[in-house]
C-alpha cells in the first residue's frame, strides 16, 4: 500500500524536480557541459538525499521511542558518508564545475524556502 504524503512535502518534492529540470535546461545556454553536469548532478544528489532523509525520519517516528534517536543518528552518518563518497567521485572523476555543483546542491533549500513562502502567503492573505 503506498504511503500517504503530506501535501506540503509533495509540493516541495514536485517543485524541486521541476527546479532541477529548469535550472539544468537554463544552464545549457552557457553551452558548457561541466556547468550543466554540475547543476544536474548536484540537484539529483540533493533531491535523492532529501527523499532518503524523509524516509528515514518517517520510519524512525513510526518505531519504538527508545530505538528511534540512535537509529536516526546512525542513518544520518551513513547518508553523510555515502553523499561524501559520491561527491568525491563526481569531483575527481567527472568534468563538473564545482560552483555549478554547489548551486545544484542548493536547489532543495531554495525550493523549500520558496514553497514555504508561497504557502505562508496563502495562509496570511485575506480570503486565502
Amino acid at each position: 500500500m503506498p504511503e500517504k504524503q503530506d501535501p506540503l512535502l509533495k509540493k516541495i518534492k514536485t517543485r524541486n524536480w521541476i527546479a532541477v529540470g529548469l535550472i539544468t535546461a537554463a544552464s545549457l545556454v552557457f553551452g558548457s557541459i561541466p556547468i550543466t553536469l554540475g547543476i544536474f548532478l548536484g540537484g539529483c544528489i540533493c533531491s535523492l538525499n532529501f527523499h532518503w532523509m524523509y524516509r528515514d525520519a518517517r520510519r524512525t517516528l513510526e518505531r519504538a521511542v527508545e530505538k528511534g534517536p540512535r537509529r536516526m543518528v546512525g542513518w544520518f552518518y551513513i547518508r553523510l558518508l555515502v553523499t561524501g563518497v559520491v561527491l568525491y567521485l563526481i569531483i575527481t572523476k567527472t568534468p563538473v564545475n564545482i560552483i555549478a555543483l554547489v548551486v545544484g546542491l542548493s536547489i532543495v533549500i531554495i525550493t523549500m524556502v520558496f514553497t514555504l513562502l508561497l504557502e505562508g502567503r496563502k495562509n496570511i492573505s485575506p480570503g486565502g
